[in-house]
């Protein structure tokens, strides 16, 4: 529990923060008319949860289960810190964003519906039959006869920076788990394999959630294809219909967050679903719906490890993106992690992410953060154009992939995300190309 001082100042955190987001917000979902499935509205949302309703709940329940679990204590100055990096970070960011967006008439434009045709169905329909098994087989490599002693089947090292090593299984073989998200989107896209796309995604979710792991994975599959459908419906925001569907998703993700086994649980009859609900609301329902976005609580104590120590990384943390890639059998003792900063010298940080906010500033301060997050509004506003104007199967599908993994940019920070982007866009690339896949838009006029 934090006393009655933190109590208050964490409050009014939650409300300088939601002072600052509601203007930015404001200029662009009213100004720009900013569609939904824009990367910075996603970023909108992501600071929403994470830097405002966030905090808030820490106040209103009086306590941080993370701050404790890391053994971080904070005081009105690790509050001040955090709220000032976040909000940087924010107007940086809005900044790139709209003074690189393409507008017409003063609104972001919406793209043209569209679907993907196929040119050579045979090499595509082969080689989609080779992704799909490959991807299972990942799968099966990673959460097979788990049980209910742990959430995956393959053998994991952590060391003391808790870092993860995989034990006997290479990650290139894991790697290909992320073949199927991207698939399952390409086939929603064609209007002859819409009906398998539906049977195969039905699949996918309940896979992932017999897994328990990865509970992502299943959740952007689904928003992915929702926001397809608002493009060939050409509208700007969901229908009611659509929010409650993802609300539904949502909860259940929630849910197995806070009992990875429920799924088994309940195929196994050891539980019922009263059981599974009464569960979460005992363990999380007071938290609403952060508790996976707990990115004010880490970041505050992340902060004041880094500010109170003068331990900043000077950008090493980015050389995983080189290291990465190098297999094991080549080089047997390579680094997980590259940064000089350990963070578990100042609590336990092992299986935490400090988020994008948090990782920039690590690097040089307040140099850092201006100039990263100022580019990732760039970045945000050059891939929608991409979205809207790209003539390429691959190049389209690259703003799917961005979009559907703007929580991992967001939450992991830089380098995480490009494992994603890479292996997401072998079949893409694969399939485009051998396929003649050819993107056909339907004009307005």
């Amino acid at each position: 529990m934090i006393d009655e001082g933190m109590v208050l100042t964490v409050a009014f955190a939650a409300m300088l923060n939601a002072c600052i987001w509601m203007p930015i917000a404001g200029y662009c979902f009213i100004k720009l008319a900013i569609p939904i499935y824009h990367p910075f509205s996603l970023m909108l949302v992501y600071h929403l949860l994470g830097f405002i309703m966030r905090p808030y709940y820490i106040a209103v329940n009086g306590e941080s289960p993370l701050w404790t679990r890391i053994g971080f204590s904070p005081d009105p100055a690790d509050i001040v810190v955090t709220c000032f990096v976040a909000n940087v970070a924010l107007i940086a960011s809005f900044f790139g964003f709209v003074f690189t967006v393409r507008t017409e008439n003063g609104r972001i434009p919406q793209p043209e519906p569209y679907h993907i045709e196929i040119g050579n169905p045979y090499w595509f329909k082969t080689l989609l039959a080779l992704f799909v098994m490959m991807g299972l087989y990942a799968n099966y490599k990673i959460f097979a006869g788990a049980g209910l002693e742990s959430v995956m089947s393959v053998k994991v090292q952590v060391d003391s920076m808790g870092a993860q090593r995989l034990q006997g299984t290479s990650g290139y073989v894991t790697a290909m788990a992320e073949f199927l998200p991207p698939i399952l989107l390409m086939l929603v896209m064609v209007p002859r394999l819409r009906a398998l796309a539906f049977a195969l995604i039905a699949a996918y979710v309940f896979l992932r959630l017999l897994a328990g792991a990865q509970r992502l994975s299943f959740v952007v599959v689904v928003l992915g294809a929702g926001f397809y459908f608002l493009i060939a419906a050409r509208r700007r925001y969901p229908s009611l219909k659509l929010v409650v569907i993802l609300l539904v998703f949502a909860f259940v993700f929630n849910i197995i967050g806070g009992d990875r086994y429920a799924m088994r649980r309940l195929m196994m009859g050891t539980a019922n679903l009263g059981d599974i609900v009464s569960a979460y609301r005992e363990s999380r329902g007071g938290e609403g719906i952060t508790n996976d976005t707990v990115e004010f609580d880490v970041s505050t104590a992340a902060l004041s490890a880094v500010t109170r120590n003068g331990d900043y990384t000077y950008g090493t943390q980015y050389l995983r993106i080189l290291i990465w890639p190098i297999p094991r059998q080549i080089w047997a003792d390579k680094p997980v992690y590259t940064s000089i900063v350990d963070l578990n010298k100042y609590g336990d940080f092992r299986y935490l992410t400090v988020g994008v906010y948090t990782d920039t500033f690590m690097a040089f301060s307040f140099a850092s953060l201006l100039v990263m997050m100022t580019l990732l509004g760039v970045f945000f506003a050059k891939i929608y154009d991409v979205l809207c104007r790209g003539v390429r199967v691959s190049h389209v599908m690259f703003f799917w992939i961005v979009l559907i993994f703007a929580k991992t940019i967001l939450r992991d920070g830089g380098v995480t995300v490009f494992y994603f982007w890479i292996f997401s866009m072998v079949p893409v690339i694969t399939l485009s190309y051998l396929g003649r896949l050819r993107i056909c838009r339907e004009t307005s006029a």
